[in-house]
């Protein structure tokens, strides 16, 4: 399997002052290196929070991926974890821009010679993401080839009139239940779908809250070493991950 080592996202010297033996390593259900199924295959992008990482819902993403779908994942770097670790606050939001460089690679690839030559169902993409995530979603679901987009934990964000899903935590504090009705109600005349998980906080939808739990989680960890916590992140960072929260591994079935 694979896995990955939060480490990475890291700012340097934080990182650098983890020892191996306490470094907070996830694994995943994904394996690399296999063979590509043979047929087409509908597309998912992805986009991660304030302050996450591509990485971060690789429960959903393993799954989907395991169901036929090609799911695109990518970073934005200007609201990932080590940016906002390292200066307190995002320096932007281009992951409208960069789902759209990755359709174009995607397609690009569909027509070369590569894993994913001959692959990719071009007329069916979906959009998706976590939090700050969703608005890339539903502004890019509004593109021509995209035909339905889905929010986990986010709110606030229009859309447009194209089949969707919101999946929401009664214990978010962030994505607040009163904020993601409203939305979601301002969407009308397409089928759409709410999903309530009881108990579920902001990073319940994540890998976050597992990662290194045994040791008060990677928040705690980092602490231990030396971090400086942004203002920004102090809810960010523990909203879904406390005692009173459903697990996260209990909500990812359902999610």
């Amino acid at each position: 399997r694979v896995t990955y080592n939060l480490r990475d996202w890291l700012p340097d010297d934080i990182a650098a002052a983890i020892p191996d033996e306490e470094s907070p390593v996830y694994t995943t259900n994904a394996f690399r290196d296999v063979p590509v199924a043979q047929g087409e295959f509908p597309v998912v992008l992805f986009s991660h929070g304030i302050a996450g990482y591509r990485f971060q819902n690789s429960a959903l993403m393993d799954h989907l991926a395991s169901w036929g779908f090609i799911v695109a994942s990518p970073e934005s770097p200007e609201r990932n974890l080590k940016t906002v670790l390292e200066t307190g606050f995002i320096t932007g939001d281009n992951a409208a821009e960069i789902f759209r460089a990755t359709v174009g690679r995607l397609i690009q690839e569909n027509a070369g010679n590569g894993l994913l030559a001959g692959r990719i169902d071009e007329s069916k993409m979906a959009t998706g993401g976590h939090s700050q995530g969703t608005s890339a979603a539903s502004l890019v679901a509004a593109d021509d080839y995209i035909t339905t987009y889905f929010a986990l934990a986010g709110a606030g964000f229009d859309g447009p009139a194209k089949p969707l899903m919101y999946l929401t935590g009664t214990n978010d504090g962030i994505a607040t239940a009163d904020v993601v009705q409203s939305t979601f109600d301002a969407q009308t005349g397409v089928p759409r779908h709410q999903v309530s998980i009881e108990g579920a906080g902001h990073l319940g939808f994540t890998d976050i809250c597992i990662i290194g739990r045994e040791r008060g989680g990677v928040f705690n960890i980092a602490l231990e070493y030396g971090l400086e916590v942004p203002e920004l992140l102090i809810q960010l960072a523990t909203d879904g991950c406390e005692a009173d929260d459903l697990p996260a591994e209990e909500g990812f079935p359902i999610i």
